[in-house]
């Protein structure tokens, strides 16, 4: 199955809202209190944990009803608003797989430490993010080599020059660290 690049963004906002503190899950921010973040990835952790899951288990018209009548959506900055939106309408093409998928890769970030996904979500993927689509699409296929190898013969593959030809430093570092995972394209999972 070919994994296009929705698939990164949504996983992206998987890995976002599994992310966020309970702490935040709990609490609500009152517009009158809340202050203006320095970056919009901030707010992100505001959300309750759960919203994600629950609409992902929804038809499109019953996360546009549930969107419509939730008060904290509603309280939301409009550009937040529509990327809720965007992000779902993501979610809602993707093929019954290619949730399963994902599905199961939120499972595994669910289970790592707290320090383990805040490196995902603060150097992982934004280097991944960074990388053009020419060059994510080349370390789609080097993980997608990787994944019916054992651990040990993906440790050889890894460590073998051929196989990193035609990677800068920085790209060989970022196969590494997804292939460890084991969440991202080629994960095994």
């Amino acid at each position: 199955m070919k994994l296009s690049k929705p698939i990164f963004a949504v996983l992206s906002l998987a890995m976002a809202s599994l992310v966020a503190s309970p702490v935040f899950a709990q609490r609500r921010v009152r517009p009158e209190r809340a202050r203006p973040m320095a970056r919009p990835g901030r707010f992100q952790q505001r959300l309750p944990q759960n919203w994600m899951k629950r609409l992902q288990k929804m038809s499109p018209r019953e996360q546009q009803r549930f969107l419509e009548n939730n008060r904290r959506f509603q309280e939301l900055p409009p550009w937040r608003q529509q990327q809720i939106r965007s992000r779902l309408k993501l979610w809602n093409r993707l093929s019954p797989e290619q949730k399963r998928i994902l599905i199961r890769r939120a499972r595994i970030l669910e289970r790592m430490p707290p320090a383990e996904r805040r490196r995902i979500r603060q150097v992982i993927l934004p280097q991944w993010r960074q990388l053009p689509p020419a060059r994510r699409r080349i370390l789609v296929e080097k993980l997608r080599q990787l994944q019916p190898l054992s651990p040990s013969e993906r440790r050889k593959r890894l460590a073998d020059p051929n196989f990193e030809r035609g990677l800068s430093p920085q790209e060989r570092d970022l196969l590494r660290e997804i292939a460890k995972l084991r969440v991202g394209p080629g994960g095994g999972i």
